[in-house]
């Protein structure tokens, strides 16, 4: 047990953990003493832009999911019944729908983000 305490202590990783800790409670506390932080200082129209990006991006991930399914039912029905091809067409489908799923998420949760932290005047 002394063995695997002496090689941890001695170890990079914990050397490098030491630093950072010490690094960040040095200046954890001039951060502190600086106050309440004011409005971040963006270039004017950055965060409408970003906003409208991302509205437009809702529109664009559900578009080029159902054309990505469709383009796979096509080929699916294209496939002339062979069993392979078939699974792999209705993998496809079953992967383009999950992923555009997550995408959309991801997308809703980043624009409730900034609707939050910049909303609009």
């Amino acid at each position: 047990m002394k063995d695997m305490i002496s090689k941890l202590v001695r170890s990079k990783k914990m050397k490098a953990l030491y630093v950072v800790s010490m690094m960040s409670l040095l200046f954890a506390t001039a951060a502190m003493a600086a106050g309440k932080p004011a409005d971040p200082k963006i270039i004017k129209g950055t965060q409408d832009v970003i906003k409208w990006f991302f509205t437009i991006l809702n529109g664009i991930i559900p578009a080029t999911t159902g054309l990505k399914f469709a383009w796979h039912a096509w080929q699916k029905s294209l496939s002339d019944a062979d069993a392979g091809e078939v699974q792999q067409h209705n993998s496809a489908m079953k992967r383009t729908l999950i992923w555009g799923g997550i995408a959309l998420g991801a997308n809703a949760i980043v624009t409730v983000i900034l609707w939050y932290l910049a909303p609009s005047k």
